[in-house]
């Protein structure tokens, strides 16, 4: 059987520069009051009355509004001028959300260099999520050894304030030793946390450590219980390995049928996106191979119909 390697998700972002100066004058004079022909009726009047009065945790949510399309039409413009107005009183949480329009250009031109300034004075202030976006920068900053090592202090003090992104992140740098030390005990601690809050790659991750005995002691029982709750997500390379454990009938009971409909569910969202998907196929195969033509057919049957009623999670 063949083992998909370890997951890293996607990283998003491209840092041009870091740059410490803040340019008000981006958000195109952000201290006035929005126009009033904006629609707005579905924000509470009261809430509304004091951000207008420069209240900088209504300015937020008032942004916050707008960003989400709660109870407005979305507006990312009028979502970037009530978050400045209220980042320029030093809201955290408003400074964090305007880094994150300019990160990706919403409303606002994209400038990642404007992003990263806003992100710096809301993680100061201990912003759990500007501190996880303040270390994806840095981590595509990588040129220097020092970005990776900058971007592990900020995952890691984000990831101690319980964001799951954060413990992933910091995970898969002590996994591959950037920024930190290689230490797959440390590994295994950062996944096990946001695993528990879900995430479907940490607990793939996760159940390879235990598959491989890496970080922790080898145990085939645990790695099971993590591919099938990455799995049940739609995580394609646990499914592939929860199919490859049922087929040897380690950790779980030996079940050619199983092992067939995991692997066969891995080949409907991406086979392709796994290593040597040639050899993983030839592995299916195997499986398959154990089966009769009908029961080969009806669990083709089963593996899509479960695929059309559930996503495939990034892997």
């Amino acid at each position: 059987m063949h083992w998909p390697q370890f997951s890293a998700k996607a990283f998003y972002v491209s840092l041009l520069a870091l740059s410490t100066a803040v340019a008000f004058s981006a958000l195109g004079g952000c201290r006035k009051n929005p126009s009033t022909t904006t629609q707005n009726n579905g924000i509470d009047p009261a809430l509304l009355a004091k951000a207008q009065a420069s209240d900088p945790a209504a300015e937020f949510q008032v942004g916050l509004h707008y960003e989400q399309g709660q109870g407005v039409p979305q507006d990312y413009k009028q979502a970037a001028v009530w978050y400045g107005k209220a980042a320029e009183q030093g809201n955290a949480q408003a400074e964090s959300n305007l880094g994150s329009l300019y990160d990706n250009g919403q409303g606002v031109a994209q400038d990642r260099s404007q992003a990263a300034v806003w992100y710096l004075k809301a993680a100061d202030q201990g912003d759990a999520k500007a501190q996880y976006r303040l270390g994806v920068l840095y981590y595509k900053a990588s040129g220097m050894p020092h970005h990776l090592a900058q971007a592990a202090v900020l995952y890691g003090k984000a990831a101690n304030q319980g964001l799951a992104d954060a413990q992933f992140n910091l995970g898969l740098l002590y996994n591959t030793g950037q920024g930190v030390p290689l230490d797959y005990y440390q590994a295994a601690i950062w996944y096990r946390k946001a695993a528990y809050q879900g995430d479907a790659t940490s607990q793939f991750n996760l159940g390879l450590l235990y598959d491989q005995g890496m970080g922790v002691s080898q145990n085939s029982t645990q790695a099971a219980l993590w591919y099938r709750k990455a799995a049940d997500q739609g995580n394609v390379r646990a499914q592939w390995s929860l199919g490859a454990l049922c087929f040897n009938g380690e950790g779980v009971p030996q079940d050619y049928r199983e092992a067939y409909f995991w692997m066969d569910l891995a080949s409907l969202g991406n086979l392709t996106s796994l290593s040597n998907p040639q050899d993983l196929a030839k592995d299916r195969d195997k499986a398959a191979s154990h089966l009769s033509k009908e029961m080969q057919l009806q669990t083709q049957e089963r593996a899509r119909k479960w695929f059309e009623d559930r996503p495939v999670k990034a892997q």
